[in-house]
């Protein structure tokens, strides 16, 4: 049997962030998912640096798909290049090391989004910022 002593008292509930600009920290590596329709996507865990009781945002970006339409393969392809802007990774012209990510700082504009049903408010990436 293992027993640990952990102070479990006085723990602040998770927060949400105000709408506004936030400096985060990309969390762990980037992981490639795959959604229930069958679309590949990244899915980013942030965290605001100047709040640790904000929960952690996760933030997604659909790859581009072949055969899918111009229009909205080219709006993917510039949600990823300005993910590599916002936390200055090098994108060589297409091959991304998603390992690279991890750690990394970047300024986004926050929003909230409304919950529904079951799931509460939760605070999401509305826009990436240029490195600074």
């Amino acid at each position: 049997m293992a027993i640990i002593n952990v102070d479990l008292g006085n723990i602040p509930e998770t927060t949400l962030l105000d709408k506004g600009e936030y400096e985060v920290r990309v969390v762990g590596k980037p992981v490639v998912k795959t959604s229930q329709a069958g679309n590949n996507y990244i899915n980013v865990a942030l965290e605001a640096l100047d709040n640790p009781t904000a929960d952690t945002v996760y933030h997604i970006l659909t790859l581009p798909n072949q055969g899918e339409i111009e229009k909205h393969s080219l709006r993917r392809r510039r949600d990823i290049a300005s993910l590599c802007a916002t936390f200055g990774v090098d994108h060589n012209n297409g091959e991304l090391d998603l390992d690279q990510f991890e750690g990394k700082s970047g300024y986004v504009l926050m929003g909230i989004e409304e919950g529904s049903g079951n799931y509460p408010q939760r605070n999401k990436v509305t826009s990436l910022l240029p490195a600074r």
